[in-house]
């Protein structure tokens, strides 16, 4: 079992004859199993959604899932549109290898070669948060592996 723990880090008591603060000291405030800290610490809950991937099934489900998990925290959606940006490949001045016919190709080394493929940025577009004021949740372990199946993109706090 996994363990939160809660400590506060205060100075070293001060050496009266030299004036010296000495090693810092470790204060625990809170140890608990993790399992119970979710229903406390967690407040509010944000769902991610791509606009493209709106579908009226998702939202049938995610209300299923959401009865299922009534409860006192709030959830806000987060509904973003993506737009996709891939750096233009710039062309470099090739140089042409000559090949000695004497090479002896057994004897030769291997050689990694490292290919970069062009990295693809991701920017959002238009953002638009939509904090629910009639839906109450209660998160949990369940709700949040519910919606991992689902594979809803989520925040907590």
């Amino acid at each position: 079992n996994f363990t939160f723990i809660k400590i506060l880090v205060k100075e070293g008591w001060a050496n009266k004859e030299t004036g010296k603060k000495g090693d810092a000291r470790i204060q625990f405030q809170l140890i608990q199993y993790l399992q119970d800290v979710l229903p406390q610490f967690a407040k509010k809950l944000t769902i991610q959604m791509d606009i493209k991937a709106l579908k009226e099934n998702l939202i049938t489900d995610l209300n299923a899932v959401f009865k299922k998990f009534q409860g006192n925290q709030t959830v806000t959606f987060e509904v973003m549109e993506f737009e996709k940006i891939s750096p233009e490949l710039v062309e470099k001045n090739s140089e042409t290898a000559v090949v000695d016919d004497d090479l002896d190709m057994e004897n030769l080394e291997e050689i990694d070669v490292e290919i970069q493929e062009p990295k693809v940025e991701i920017k959002v577009v238009n953002q638009l948060q939509m904090p629910s004021r009639k839906l109450k949740i209660q998160i949990s372990n369940e709700l949040l592996s519910e919606l991992e199946k689902k594979q809803v993109d989520f925040r907590l706090n």
